[in-house]
């Protein structure tokens, strides 16, 4: 399924979404039954991420991934539908074997056999096998999905056979029966000189014979191989994988890939910790780099209002997704401070009331920023604005009061027809009259 994604045009660090998803009522699920979300192939492949394989083999079509699987030599019968990505489609153990052969073998494909060739005593050959090397994928290709293996061996599912301290790729399989239960478990591994394959099962899976659901070929296959290469090499050492000429390794912005799926080169203003080094074929490097680093320009359309509470609001549109914009304030004294940070989406309008400000003239400008490293653009113009006074809402107090004078106790107000005296009581915000 990967080879063919590769050929198909995709890198190891092509995104992918890891989630459930439900395909003409198919639902695969990972063995884990915890999704990531978005991940890149070389983490799909290293932790055997069930729904990304399954993805992939609907996007290159169930018939491809069949194709590829018999130019690797593999005869056994394969149906062609998306399940085929998580092995409802069984194989021989030796032909498991030759399917992996050329990703050690720089692309070139065996045909699996036991005799290669036959002597005499003398030296006098009485049978050679006839089968030679035949191109089942480029080296290029071939070590690109190696890559992916080798993490899988090292951090990934397969994580115990690279605990035999050598350089060694591997993929895991685990194949489910029923709930809980699993029917077949292997581990293919290889190096430049060997093929290893280990299976765990039943010849015939069934109620009383089958494998717990807690196991995987990332436990019992591993420790098998891991054993067969630790006896192999013994007495020597390992040999090491070649990068074959026709790949190289590039520095990608691991932080442009993470928020905007997209492959993109590092910059020199990326930090290191951002960089993410990955190979690709020669013919196929990228040529666009990074601008998730850039200086930060400064935003558009700055202007400034005042609310209706008159207050200054100062409004722009979003240049860069990445930016972050600083609002600053300075009063008539120059005195300067940030009042806000605004981030968000290209061509967006981003507005702040400030009602901090205090009536008198201010002004404002924005000041673009790179956050991840700190760097500084160019502001935008000062522009100036000044906040009204507030208009007086009652007369002031005189600070005079007289006393009733007719006793301690006020008569009921009388209705004015009735001719009589009814005295009107002052309001506290009324200026008081003295008596005649």
């Amino acid at each position: 399924v990967y080879l063919a994604a590769m050929e198909k045009g995709y890198t190891p660090d092509t995104i992918a979404d890891d989630a459930p998803f439900d395909y003409k009522g198919w639902s695969p699920e990972n063995a884990s039954h915890k999704y990531a979300g978005p991940v890149t192939l070389r983490t799909g492949l290293t932790y055997s991420l069930n729904t990304v394989a399954a993805r992939l083999a609907i996007d290159v079509t169930p018939q491809v991934v069949v194709d590829t699987a018999r130019r690797l030599g593999i005869s056994s019968p394969l149906e062609a539908v998306p399940s085929i990505a998580l092995g409802t489609s069984g194989v021989s153990l030796i032909e498991l074997t030759a399917a992996y052969a050329p990703f050690a073998n720089g692309g070139q494909g065996v045909i699996a056999n036991v005799i290669t060739s036959i002597e005499t005593a003398d030296g006098k050959v009485l049978y050679q096998n006839p089968y030679g090397n035949v191109l089942a994928m480029s080296d290029s290709t071939a070590y690109l999905v190696t890559s992916m293996l080798q993490d899988a061996a090292t951090v990934g599912t397969a994580k115990l056979l690279g605990g035999s301290k050598m350089p060694v790729a591997a993929k895991t399989g685990t194949v489910a029966w029923k709930e809980n239960k699993n029917r077949d478990l292997w581990l293919a591994g290889f190096n430049p000189d060997y093929v290893v394959v280990a299976w765990e099962g039943f010849d015939t899976t069934d109620n009383s014979h089958y494998l717990a659901g807690s196991t995987s070929g990332g436990k019992y296959p591993a420790k098998i191989a891991k054993g067969v290469f630790d006896y192999l090499y013994k007495d020597k050492e390992a040999p090491k994988f070649v990068v074959p000429d026709s790949v190289t390794m590039v520095a990608l912005d691991k932080k442009a890939l993470q928020d905007t799926q997209q492959i993109v080169l590092a910059s020199s203003l990326t930090p290191e910790e951002y960089k993410l080094y990955e190979y690709f074929p020669k013919n196929a490097v990228p040529t666009t780099e990074s601008s998730y680093w850039q200086t930060p320009v400064p935003p558009t359309g700055f202007n400034l209002t005042l609310s209706a509470n008159n207050y200054p609001v100062a409004s722009f549109l979003i240049a860069q997704d990445f930016a972050r914009y600083d609002l600053y304030r300075v009063d008539t004294f120059g005195n300067t401070a940030k009042i806000t940070e605004i981030t968000g989406q290209v061509g967006k309008t981003a507005s702040f009331e400030d009602v901090t400000a205090t009536p008198g003239t201010w002004q404002y400008y924005v000041l673009p920023v790179q956050p991840e490293i700190n760097v500084t653009g160019d502001s935008t113009e000062a522009l100036s604005i000044t906040v009204p006074a507030p208009e007086p809402t009652s007369t002031p107090d005189t600070g005079w009061s007289f006393p009733w004078p007719f006793g301690n106790t006020e008569p009921s107000p009388t209705p004015a027809d009735t001719g009589a005296f009814a005295p009107v009581t002052p309001s506290p915000e009324a200026t008081a009259t003295a008596p005649a």
